[in-house]
This record gives structure tokens, sequence and C-alpha cells, in this order.
């Protein structure tokens, strides 16, 4: 039985998150929205996570994604990409690692203000990093 992270330590489960999420980080950046195309890459992780796994996970990503949408519907604060990579996150790893993630993804978002002095920043690449580092040390 896989404990701490819904995906373990189980490199094979996580890579292609992973990978989704440096495509997410990337297209992001650059041109500021996201292809759900690239969610065809994460279909293994989840059927995998919902067969072999606590199934409080489904209620974690689903009160996530009510949350930032609303959030973002209201709020305007929070891009639309952003709601959904949280939510596949949420979705994942449960609500104890995705406020960890959430909390370094926004402390390296803080860093970058304080060296760039900028308004307005993409957060995707901000949480690639962040759970790249949740995860390996967790």
């Amino acid at each position: 039985m896989l404990t701490g992270l819904a995906l373990g330590k189980s490199i094979y489960l996580f890579a292609p998150i992973f990978i989704m999420m440096i495509l997410f980080a990337f297209m992001d950046h650059y041109h500021g929205f996201i292809y759900p195309i690239f969610y065809i890459l994460s279909i293994p992780t989840f059927v995998f996570s919902i067969l072999n796994h606590n199934k409080i996970y489904l209620l974690v990503g689903l009160g996530t994604y009510t949350i930032l949408y609303l959030l973002h519907y209201f709020g305007k604060s929070i891009g639309l990409g952003d709601v959904e990579l949280l939510t596949i996150l949420a979705l994942l790893f449960g609500y104890n690692k995705i406020l960890s993630i959430i909390l370094f993804a926004c402390a390296l978002c803080i860093l970058h203000f304080l060296l760039q002095k900028k308004r307005s920043f993409r957060f995707v690449p901000y949480l690639t990093i962040a759970t790249g580092i949740v995860y390996l040390i967790s």
C-alpha cells in the first residue's frame, strides 16, 4: 500500500503529471493560455490513483475546483488554467500537500516580484517548480 502522497514515491506515476505541468508552464509563460489536449497525459495516473487509493481525494478535488472556480468567476484574480492545474494536483495529492505546493509557489512568486518588480505573473510555472520541490522533499 502506498503511503503519504496519493502517488507514493513512484516516479512512473508522477512523471506523466510532471511532464504535463512542464508543458503547461512553458505554454502559460510564453502564450498566456493552456491547450487542454495535454490533460491526456494525466489519465494513467488518475486511473491508478482512483483504483488504488482513498476516494476522499475525489471530494478534495471537487471542493478545490468549486472554491477556485468561484474565485475565478467573481474575483478574476486567478486564471482558469491555475484552477484546472490546482484541481488536478488536489485530486492526486490531497489537501495537505496541495497547501504546501501553494505556499511554495506563492513564496517563489513573491521572491520573483522582489527581484523583478513586475505586477502581473503567470502562476503555473511557480506551481510546477513548487510541485517538484514538495514531491522531492516529502
